[in-house]
């Protein structure tokens, strides 16, 4: 019985560091994704990951603008650069993990691996009671959509917020203004429970709220 635990535990220490960086790997940036045959890479455009990968499930737009900054940091000099862009969505069922695509100006310039992705049921399905209890900040789009279902109402509006980039001495030298694409789905679960308020800013959960009881 040594003899075997002896040879079973580094096996099982061996198997726990391979999960780990396995896990760390699906989630994180990839630099390529393959469709069918085809691989698709950082720099492609728009029309060349559609032929490899069809139409995406969700696509989110909004713009980003390049700033500089004076000394004082409230004045914005220089030329100002607008980018478009779009994140999109690939859901290819629960027995692979999500893709989200990032495109600037129609170039894929981000690949970014999500969790297993959903059945076509689960994204048409009608709002779940207890979805508020499995919603986190941070979630994107389409997780709300397969934990939740679909929301009663949807708002949205547009915000504009300056991130501001400091060189090694500290001097802020640059930034970006980001136009926000800000989403409230509402979800009414009756008159014995409260409506959950679930806020979006491109796509990505940023608060969970409850309200009064519902209708």
């Amino acid at each position: 019985m040594s003899y075997i635990k002896y040879h079973v535990e580094p096996i099982r220490s061996a198997m726990k560091y391979i999960i780990l960086i396995f896990t760390l790997f699906c989630y994180s940036d990839a630099w390529a994704l393959r469709c069918g045959n085809d691989l698709i890479a950082k720099g492609d455009r728009k029309i060349e990951v559609l032929k490899a990968c069809g139409e995406p499930t969700l696509i989110d737009t909004w713009e980003e603008e390049s700033v500089a900054f004076r000394g004082n940091e409230a004045v914005v000099i220089g030329e100002k650069g607008i980018n478009a862009v779009e994140l999109w969505t690939y859901n290819f069922g629960p027995m692979r993990f999500m893709q989200f695509l990032r495109f600037v100006n129609g170039r894929l310039e981000d690949i970014t691996v999500g969790p297993h992705g959903f059945s076509e049921t689960a994204l048409s399905k009608k709002a779940t009671l207890k979805c508020g209890n499995l919603i986190s900040v941070g979630d994107r789009k389409i997780e709300v959509m397969a934990k939740c279902g679909k929301p009663a109402t949807t708002d949205s509006h547009n915000v504009e917020r300056v991130i501001k980039r400091k060189d090694n001495r500290g001097a802020v030298v640059s930034g970006s203004k980001l136009h926000i694409n800000v989403e409230e789905w509402t979800y009414n679960f009756g008159p014995q429970k409260f409506l959950l308020f679930i806020t979006m800013e491109n796509g990505v959960v940023v608060s969970v709220e409850s309200g009064d009881y519902g209708f």
